[in-house]
C-alpha cells in the first residue's frame, strides 16, 4: 500500500515537472524600463494587435525576451493594467531606457544565481561584455573576448543564456546561447544509437567523458571521440544520456539485465521489487527505453517501459557513476586459423595505466614467435658447434699425418746415411 502511495505521488509530481520544463522560452533577469518617447508607446498582443498604451515617464518590467529569426527580439512584458486579458509584447524598445544600467550580482540577483566554473568562448568572433544580463544593456567598454578563450564565471541567470565573468580585469556578462559559449563539462554519457558527432560515429552501449555543454535550451554536449571532437544532442534525448549519477530504485515487474544494449548474452534477471542502481534511461518520448543499472555488482543494459505511469520508483538514495575503464583487449589467434584477430570495442576511454604491458608479461601475441625464434636459435647454435667440432678433428688428423710424415723420412735419411758410412 505504502509502496502503491509513493507511486502515485511520484507519477504525479514527475508529470507537473515535466510540463513545466518545456513551458516559456530561456529564462533572464527581469529588468524594469523608463518610457522616454513624448509621445509614449504601443504594446500588443502576440499577433501584433494593440492592446494598450504607455505614457512619458511610465515604467514597465520585461519578464522574457526572444529572439526571432529574422534577428529582431521579442519581449514580453508586465504592465500597470489589470484590464488585460492577454500578454503584452513590445517589438522594439525604442522609445524607452533602462531604469538600472548597470547589474551587479551580488546587488541586484533576482532571477540570478551564484554558480562558479570554467567556459569556453566558441564562438568564431569572440563575444561583447554587456553591462546587464541582457543585449539592452550597454557593452562593457573594451570587454571583447577572442575566440577559444577559457573565462571563469561566478554567475548565471536561472535556466537562461547569460553567465557573468571577469576578463582582463573587465567583469560584465556574455550570451551563452546558441553554442557562442560552451561550459566545461565532465560527465559521463551513455549512447544508445549510434551517433554522428561530426566527424565520427560513436556507436551504439559507448559510454564516454564529455568536454563541455551548450546551454539547456541548445541542448547540446561537446565530445570527444577517436581524435574527433563534435556535439551531440543531449537535451531531452532519445539516444544520449547522462549516467553521473544513479538512483537506487526498485522495478514493479521483473526485468532481465544484459551484457550490451542489444540484448545479448544474459547477465542477471531481476526480480520485483528488487532494489537497483539505475545510471541511466536512455528515450524521452516513445517506450520501450534501454536502462543502464547495476545489481548484484554486474553493470548491464534493461529494456522497459513506461507508458502512463512508471515502472520503477525512485528512492531517496543516490550514488556518483564510477566508470568502469577497460584497456583494449586483443583475441589470441590460432596458428592453424586463418581469420584476423577481432578487437573488443572500448566502451570506456582507456588511460595509460590499462594501456601499458606489464614489464614481466609479454603480450599474448608473441608467444608463437618467440617459440619460432628459441628453436632456429637452437639449430643455428648445433650447426655451429658440428662445424667447429668437425674443423678440429680435421686438424688434429692433419697434425698427425704430418708428425708421421716428418718420422719417417727422418728415419730414411738415418738409413741413407748409414749406407753411405758402410759404403765408404
Amino acid at each position: 500500500m505504502k509502496k502503491k502511495l509513493l507511486f502515485m505521488l511520484l507519477t504525479f509530481f514527475a508529470s507537473v515537472g515535466l510540463v513545466k520544463a518545456d513551458m516559456g522560452a530561456p529564462e533572464i533577469s527581469p529588468y524594469e524600463m523608463i518610457v522616454t518617447a513624448k509621445d509614449g508607446i504601443d504594446y500588443y498582443d502576440f499577433d501584433g494587435k494593440v492592446l494598450g498604451h504607455l505614457n512619458y515617464n511610465d515604467t514597465f518590467k520585461v519578464d522574457f525576451e526572444t529572439k526571432l529569426n529574422d534577428g529582431r527580439t521579442e519581449y514580453m512584458i508586465i504592465v500597470n493594467n489589470d484590464n488585460l486579458k492577454e500578454t503584452p509584447y513590445l517589438f522594439s524598445i525604442a522609445g524607452a531606457t533602462l531604469k538600472i544600467d548597470t547589474v551587479d550580482p551580488n546587488v541586484n540577483n533576482q532571477g540570478i544565481s551564484k554558480s562558479e566554473g570554467t567556459a569556453l568562448v566558441y564562438f568564431k568572433d569572440g563575444v561583447d561584455m554587456y553591462k546587464g544580463p541582457s543585449e539592452t544593456y550597454a557593452k562593457v567598454d573594451d570587454g571583447h573576448i577572442p575566440n577559444g578563450t577559457e573565462v571563469k564565471y561566478t554567475h548565471v541567470v536561472l535556466e537562461g543564456i547569460y553567465m557573468y565573468v571577469e576578463y582582463q580585469g573587465k567583469k560584465g556578462w556574455i550570451d551563452f546561447s546558441d553554442s557562442k559559449v560552451l561550459l566545461k563539462h565532465e560527465n559521463y554519457y551513455a549512447f544508445a544509437e549510434d551517433t554522428n558527432i561530426g566527424c565520427a560515429t560513436v556507436p551504439k552501449g559507448t559510454i564516454i567523458k564529455s568536454s563541455y555543454r551548450t546551454d539547456t535550451w541548445s541542448g547540446k554536449t561537446y565530445f570527444k571521440y577517436n581524435n574527433c571532437e563534435g556535439f551531440a544532442k543531449t537535451f531531452k534525448s532519445d539516444t544520449v544520456v547522462s549516467v553521473n549519477t544513479g538512483n537506487y530504485v526498485f522495478f514493479t515487474k521483473e526485468i532481465k539485465m544484459y551484457k550490451d544494449i542489444d540484448g545479448n548474452t544474459l547477465l542477471e534477471t531481476i526480480p520485483a521489487d528488487e532494489v537497483v542502481i539505475l545510471y541511466a534511461r536512455t528515450g524521452y518520448w516513445e517506450p520501450p527505453y534501454s536502462a543502464y543499472v547495476e545489481y548484484n555488482g554486474k553493470r548491464g543494459w534493461a529494456k522497459i517501459e513506461v507508458n502512463n505511469s512508471y515502472d520503477y520508483v525512485k528512492t531517496e538514495q543516490s550514488v556518483e557513476y564510477t566508470p568502469e575503464i577497460t584497456a583494449t583487449k586483443i583475441e589470441v589467434k590460432d596458428p592453424e586459423e586463418d581469420e584476423d584477430p577481432k578487437q573488443q570495442v572500448i566502451t570506456e576511454e582507456p588511460t595509460a595505466e590499462t594501456t601499458q604491458t606489464p614489464s614481466n608479461q609479454a603480450p599474448a601475441k608473441s608467444n608463437s614467435f618467440t617459440i619460432v625464434l628459441t628453436c632456429v636459435i637452437t639449430a643455428v647454435s648445433l650447426a655451429v658447434i658440428a662445424i667447429v667440432t668437425i674443423v678440429i678433428v680435421n686438424k688434429k688428423k692433419k697434425e698427425k699425418v704430418n708428425v708421421e710424415t716428418e718420422t719417417v723420412t727422418t728415419e730414411q735419411n738415418v738409413d741413407i746415411e748409414i749406407k753411405n758410412n758402410d759404403l765408404q
